[in-house]
């Protein structure tokens, strides 16, 4: 259910309320074995219960001739949440910690923020922002109380400039975008957390579970191209981790023995049927 009122003069608050579910994966429920992907030994739990979500959110909009904007909050209680557990256990075949499946109830707030502009008919701009949090029954130090949940992603923060110049010959809708996006520092959530050995001393001399801030800039150049074929191509050409950063993402789950993705040049061409 949702409702929304508008002040005038582009401005506008609105707010849903939402209920949702998710049914355990065959992976949660039935895994067993070593998941090379994690240097871990996974278990499934066939036990596991449907998740149950229950949400809600309040927004203030501001649409004007040159400028949108929105702020939201919102939270999301989820009772059963399934998460990965890393366990206390190791796999004595193997040697892996043993990741398994789990549940919770647990409590998701956030808040997110984007803006847009168009300060020049050639010129758009804009940035957002998203923060989180979340807790879970029974994973605090102390057992019996809240703590965080694993595997949330960090918070952020990016932005972009976009060049958007006229049509020109064959060429439609052209356009450069650079863009940033700056991961903020995240720490583990504890013992639950999956890849806290590499934290916590007793994991290999390498890797990471919590993650240091990083910035990745972006570039991409696109066009539609007219050449009277019947159907118009689009043509892409974009480069991810421009300055080659290097870095681990939070949710990234090759960091206990890998970096993230380096520089990434991407090509593609489309078309319409």
């Amino acid at each position: 259910m949702g409702a929304s009122y508008a002040f005038g003069d582009g401005v506008a608050i609105a707010t849903n309320l939402s209920s949702g579910f998710r049914a355990p994966s065959v992976f949660e429920l039935y895994a067993s074995g070593v998941h090379g992907g994690v240097a871990a030994f996974q278990v499934g739990n066939p036990d596991l219960d449907p998740e149950r979500s229950y949400s809600a959110d309040l927004s203030l909009r501001v649409r004007r001739d040159r400028v949108t904007a929105e702020v939201t909050g919102y939270v999301n209680a989820i009772q059963d949440y399934i998460y990965l557990e890393n366990t206390p256990r190791t796999d004595p075949g193997s040697g892996l910690p043993v990741f398994e499946a789990d549940q919770t109830d647990a409590l998701i707030p956030g808040v997110e923020a984007k803006i847009e502009a168009s300060p020049l008919p050639w010129l758009q701009v804009g940035g957002s922002a998203a923060v989180l949090d979340g807790t879970g029954d029974g994973l605090g130090a102390d057992e019996g109380d809240d703590g965080e949940l694993p595997l949330l992603p960090a918070n952020t923060v990016s932005g972009f400039v976009r060049w958007v110049p006229a049509d020109t010959g064959p060429l439609t809708n052209p356009q450069v975008e650079l863009s940033l996006k700056r991961a903020l520092d995240k720490d583990a959530a504890g013992r639950f957390e999956p890849f806290s050995q590499f934290d916590e001393g007793f994991g290999p001399p390498f890797g990471t579970a919590s993650t240091r801030a990083y910035s990745v800039v972006n570039v991409e150049a696109r066009t539609t191209l007219a050449l009277g074929l019947g159907a118009p191509l689009t043509v892409s050409v974009g480069v991810d981790n421009l300055l080659d950063e290097t870095y681990r993402d939070f949710l990234d789950t090759y960091k206990g023995y890998a970096l993230s993705p380096g520089r990434d040049v991407q090509f593609s061409l489309s078309t319409s049927f």
